[in-house]
């Protein structure tokens, strides 16, 4: 089996202190028995996977079958959009004043 990723490794134990840190806040589990307390979570610099200007022009002009202008359509515009979340591209209503304007559905904001 591959070993897993530094940054891997790192996901699952702030999973696992967010679940200590809940037991601990409902009162399940003394603060004693807190693990987390002197133990660093590290993470690792990850190298950038953007795309040049000359990419994106090629997926934007590139001559896909008809099924596929749909998928890269929805990824242009979730470019243009500023990287907006699928869920919130999907529950749009409507457009005021020019703008797209919506509520985060992760976090509530607008």
């Amino acid at each position: 089996m591959k070993d897993i990723s530094m940054n891997a490794r790192s996901v699952h134990l702030r999973n696992i202190r967010t679940v200590f840190n809940d037991a601990i806040n409902k009162g399940d589990v003394p603060q004693s028995l807190y693990p987390f307390r002197r133990f660093k979570i590290k993470n690792e610099e990850t190298p950038k996977r953007s795309l040049s200007v000359q990419e994106l022009i090629t997926l934007r002009d590139y001559p896909c079958e008809q099924h596929q202008e749909r998928y890269r359509d929805v990824f242009m515009l979730i470019f243009y959009l500023i990287g907006i979340n699928v869920k919130d591209l999907m529950g749009l209503t409507e457009i005021r004043n020019g703008r797209i304007s919506y509520r985060r559905a992760k976090t509530g904001r607008e």
